[in-house]
């Protein structure tokens, strides 16, 4: 895969330098839905939308689902 995780431990994938969410800011408004992206960047200066397991920090003021979209609640 991918995914810039050396599956095989054989070293044929590339490093992740950085992850990336967007967007940055937090949701503010009650029932606001917002669609997160995680995109990683490699040492090769190449980048990549790649998969997350989201969850919230704080499950009592919003919730994100498997597809990374969150809500204000």
């Amino acid at each position: 895969a991918d995914n810039g995780i050396d599956e095989n431990c054989d070293g044929s994938e590339r490093l992740v330098r950085e992850l990336r969410v967007a967007p940055a800011r937090a949701l503010r408004v009650t029932g606001e839905q917002v669609a997160f992206v995680a995109t990683a960047v490699y040492v090769d200066g190449t980048s990549a939308t790649v998969p997350a397991n989201w969850t919230a920090a704080a499950p009592s003021i919003a919730s994100i689902d498997g597809n990374g979209v969150g809500r204000a609640l």
